[in-house]
């Protein structure tokens, strides 16, 4: 089974939302079209993936997405990350590989 797609729908979605603040913070459309293309391509990966994996996996490891959006506001926006939000991310990510083991 290929992970590819799965990967693809989860960096995609987040991807998507972080490119959707930078277009709120600098109002540049690239970042908006940008924005529509990863939300446009998000489902399609999560069909792909879900004729490979099962669906508990596939929406399960969709939590990741919240994860990744962290990480990545922390490096492309410079937002500071607390302790708590942290913690709750080693959560999501401790919870998915749980889950998936």
């Amino acid at each position: 089974m290929t992970l590819l797609p799965l990967v693809l729908a989860i960096v995609s979605t987040a991807g998507a939302q972080v490119l959707y603040r930078l277009f709120f913070l600098r109002q540049e459309k690239i970042y908006l079209v940008a924005t529509i293309g990863l939300f446009c391509l998000a489902p399609g990966m999560s069909y792909l993936a879900l004729k490979h994996w099962p669906m508990s996996t596939v929406y399960m490891s969709t939590g990741l997405t919240y994860a990744l959006v962290l990480a990545l506001a922390k490096l492309l926006l410079g937002e500071t990350i607390s302790r708590r939000k942290m913690q709750a991310m080693l959560l999501i990510v401790g919870g998915v590989v749980i889950f998936n083991l």
